[in-house]
């Protein structure tokens, strides 16, 4: 049951991360995919760069703030899968940054916070 609210939580929060995205001009170009075997949560586009983001969420309920579930082992990841879609897209690594939505999901999911950090790694 828990991993069920878990998935349906995250999935959630990364369709609240792609409207901020898309509000704030950015292209979504595909989310869910692996690269390497490495997770991508959303790769987005914009004025010719690309955006690997990392979307963490968490209730109210919660006492971890979602920006605390970021760990090393996952910023690795994130950059192996980062050569991975420089290598399959032809993009150049320079053109590749990774950034962080957190959101803090409130009152009973009706409203959040999202904090957008950018360049994590």
């Amino acid at each position: 049951m828990l991993a069920k609210n878990t998935q349906k939580t995250g999935a959630f929060g990364e369709k609240i991360a792609k409207d901020f995205l898309e509000k704030k001009g950015y292209k979504i170009i595909d989310n869910n995919i692996n690269f390497s075997n490495q997770e991508v949560d959303i790769i987005a586009k914009l004025k010719g760069n690309f955006f690997i983001v990392e979307v963490k969420t968490s209730s109210e309920k919660s006492l971890v703030d979602p920006e605390d579930y970021i760990d090393n082992r996952k910023l690795q990841n994130l950059k192996k899968a980062a050569f991975s879609f420089s290598a399959k897209n032809k993009v150049k690594l320079e053109n590749i940054y990774f950034d962080l939505i957190a959101i803090k999901l409130k009152n009973n999911n009706k409203t959040a916070t999202i904090k957008h950090y950018k360049n994590i790694c």
